[in-house]
């Protein structure tokens, strides 16, 4: 396993991008994710997190935990898209998009 901020480098030195777009899809595991990005998020124009409204894995974080973090990471929301509902149509889980408020044009 290697942390966001190894793979980062070494991806944008072989591929030559400068604006990544980092697509989060880690089974409840994002914020542990993010952790290890901390080095890398300052660089990252936008990013999309998938965050359970109804917890499906045992001990994950509550979306608003999610979105929580990433705001103190200096991402702001620009889109809620749902993934999943329960049969009583219910959101359980859905596509958080945010971008870096650094870089944002004003």
């Amino acid at each position: 396993m290697r942390t966001v901020d190894q793979v980062v480098p070494e991806l944008r030195k072989r591929l030559g991008f400068r604006r990544p777009y980092l697509k989060l899809d880690t089974q409840g595991f994002d914020i542990e994710v993010l952790e290890g990005a901390r080095q890398s998020l300052p660089g990252i124009p936008a990013l999309q997190s998938e965050a359970s409204v109804i917890g499906i894995y045992k001990g994950m974080p509550g979306y608003m935990d999610t979105i929580r973090y990433l705001g103190d990471s200096g991402f702001d929301v620009t889109g809620f898209y749902p993934v999943s509902r329960d049969r009583s149509l219910r959101l359980i889980e859905f596509d958080c998009v945010m971008i870096n408020r650094s870089m944002a044009a004003h």
